[in-house]
């Protein structure tokens, strides 16, 4: 359950009226809610009486380290927060249309090789950790399992040990994106690979509750601690294109949408009647969701070629026909 914030600017009983209904319908609005307390703590020591448009843009100014995507998600819920407020008759100028920021070029993912992916898992595998540290075995794991499911590095992060059941076979993925849960099957080879997570640590009894990847003190793996993990093994396994540049964590889930799409080109499936299960399986909202995921590059293409070659290639005639 999200916790209830506190704000305390001039507009502080109107911000915990926009709030609240919001959760109510079942949103989860935590990050929202965060921005808005912020702009409310700037504000509140500005000491105004009366929110103008000059108080929103000296806002905006102190966010100007943020990318365009992130200063268009603070506009977003600042915007909307003050309208609620002027309709219901607080103390706020009328303000112009919320503005728009140019988007910067998106980084195009990497997908990894099936030599990369062998290498990668292999490095993260035998790297040395000091006594008391995360076992490289379970960043190792926790990559391959990135992998295989596509799931996304929180979620991932958040699975709680009652979430893998080894004798159905399946994951549970609690409360997702979007707040949604959804049931991933496993092949026999990735529950083997998880198995040994079950398996309470010597001298240690696993409570009900317990994080699936635990760090070596026993609690759940930090975030920061996981990409300085990857990052290690990508450059102990020289994981790298010919510009040098090298794979990110979430290129992981990428890697999973394109191998699988590869895998039904090379068996003669149709994508276009399966992406609907590819959307539901990575936790997407819809199959144009997972498109971006889709994006040409070298390994779709080739695997399209090969399978236009295969169908449309004229068939040689048998002798004695």
């Amino acid at each position: 359950m999200s916790r209830p914030v506190v704000f305390r600017s001039v507009l502080r009983s109107s911000f915990s009226e926009f709030v609240e209904p919001k959760r109510a319908c079942g949103a989860d609005y935590t990050t929202q809610a965060g921005q808005l307390r912020q702009f409310d703590t700037f504000l509140a020591d500005l000491g105004t009486r009366r929110v103008r448009l000059e108080h929103v843009q000296a806002y905006l100014a102190s966010k100007e380290h943020l990318v365009s995507r992130g200063k268009e998600n603070v506009c977003a819920v600042v915007w909307q927060a003050l309208e609620h407020a002027r309709r219901h008759g607080r103390p706020v100028a009328t303000l112009p249309p919320r503005p728009t920021f140019p988007r910067q070029a998106s980084r195009d993912p990497y997908v990894l090789a099936d030599d990369e992916i062998s290498r990668l898992l292999d490095a993260a595998r035998h790297r040395r950790t000091r006594r008391g540290r995360t076992s490289a075995t379970t960043y190792a794991t926790l990559f391959g399992l990135l992998l295989v499911t596509g799931l996304r590095i929180g979620e991932a992060m958040a699975l709680e040990v009652q979430d893998l059941d080894l004798a159905e076979g399946v994951l549970k993925v609690r409360a997702g994106k979007f707040r949604k849960s959804r049931l991933l099957p496993l092949s026999p080879s990735t529950l083997a690979a998880l198995a040994p997570l079950l398996t309470p640590r010597r001298g240690r009894t696993r409570p009900p509750v317990t994080p699936l990847f635990l760090s070596g003190r026993g609690t759940r793996l930090l975030h920061c601690a996981v990409k300085v993990a990857f990052m290690h093994a990508v450059v102990a396994a020289n994981v790298q294109d010919q510009a040098g540049r090298r794979p990110r964590i979430h290129d992981l889930r990428h890697t999973f949408a394109v191998r699988t799409v590869v895998d039904w080109l090379k068996k003669r499936r149709d994508p276009a009647k399966l992406l609907a299960l590819l959307a539901t399986y990575m936790g997407h909202v819809g199959p144009s969701s997972t498109q971006v995921y889709l994006r040409p590059n070298q390994r779709l293409l080739a695997a399209a070629a090969r399978r236009f070659e295969s169908t449309c290639a004229p068939r040689r005639r048998k002798r004695g026909a």
